[in-house]
């Protein structure tokens, strides 16, 4: 799972676990999440992208919903 920025930088927020995981609920942020601090400082305009990618054999994903939030 990676977030985009409108600028193309890319930060890896989940690692491919290599089994099935199931309801992922996570918060992401500066704090708990290594390599988001490239995001600190960005122009929040444009379009920012979550790339999520099911690679597990035999079972099918959905994403239902994600959001952003960006503090000043």
């Amino acid at each position: 799972m990676d977030l985009i920025a409108p600028d193309a930088t890319l930060v890896n927020l989940q690692a491919p676990s290599g089994n099935a995981t199931a309801n992922i609920i996570q918060t992401y942020d500066l704090g708990t999440t290594p390599g988001l601090s490239v995001m600190n400082g960005k122009n929040v305009n444009g379009i920012w992208t979550l790339n999520v990618t099911d690679t597990a054999g035999g079972d099918v994903g959905t994403l239902d919903f994600w959001i952003i939030t960006v503090q000043y």
